[in-house]
């Protein structure tokens, strides 16, 4: 079911709106990751801006749906008998990885600022609540960029994978996407390994290089070549 109107119109939706993200990420939620390790700024934003923090958050969310259609299509786009079972299996990883991807920013909305508004009010175990902050602000990182992220990731190079082998993408379009997943996977590396610069920096460099080519599919390919 090669439907190039419905790949294309996917393909847009997810550019669109994960463009939309990347500028949330960098203007709207930055700021209250705490990335820097100054918490007083980083409680102050989450106490002052909070409906910022969430409409970031919320397009964050949106973006990851909107990742999820983008599976679906290119799946029935290069859909065939005998590739079908590894299709399958590459969108039921993506669609997989929504679930904690989801998870996380639902307790960066909701659980994160509310121990950030707490954070100088001691413990009974004699601490302060921001170490219960940067517990589930831990969590939260782990369940969207190492286990979500590794899921959109693996998903996504079972399609490429797919449509390497397949002639209705140009083999110089595929690879490109092979770029993607790889930098997805090593975001999922260094989040686990907790390295905060590489964590920034290799975001930065996924989210330009999906963009890129969600671009060149939706508005340059024409077919294989």
């Amino acid at each position: 079911m090669h439907d190039i109107k419905s790949f294309r119109r996917a393909t847009i939706i997810a550019f669109l709106f994960n463009g939309s993200a990347s500028l949330a990420m960098l203007f709207l939620i930055r700021p209250g990751l705490g990335l820097d390790g100054h918490f007083e700024a980083q409680t102050a934003y989450l106490r002052d801006f909070y409906w910022l923090w969430v409409f970031g958050w919320l397009v964050w969310i949106a973006a990851a749906v909107a990742l999820i259609y983008f599976f679906v299509a290119w799946g029935f786009f290069v859909d065939a008998p005998s590739s079908r079972p590894l299709i399958v299996f590459g969108v039921l990883l993506a669609a997989m990885g929504l679930v904690p991807d989801t998870i996380a920013d639902v307790m960066y909305i909701a659980v994160i600022p509310k121990w950030a508004a707490l954070q100088n009010i001691p413990t009974e175990a004699g601490g302060t609540f921001v170490h219960q902050m940067t517990a589930w602000a831990r969590l939260s990182e782990l369940l969207t960029g190492f286990l979500g992220n590794g899921l959109y990731s693996v998903g996504g190079l079972v399609l490429n994978i797919v449509t390497l082998q397949s002639a209705t993408v140009s083999k110089s379009w595929a690879k490109g996407g092979l770029v993607v997943w790889f930098l997805g996977l090593a975001l999922s590396v260094v989040t686990l390994l907790k390295y905060k610069m590489a964590m920034v920096i290799v975001t930065g460099a996924l989210m330009t290089a999906f963009l890129l080519w969600l671009f060149c599919l939706a508005f340059l390919m024409k077919g294989k070549k």
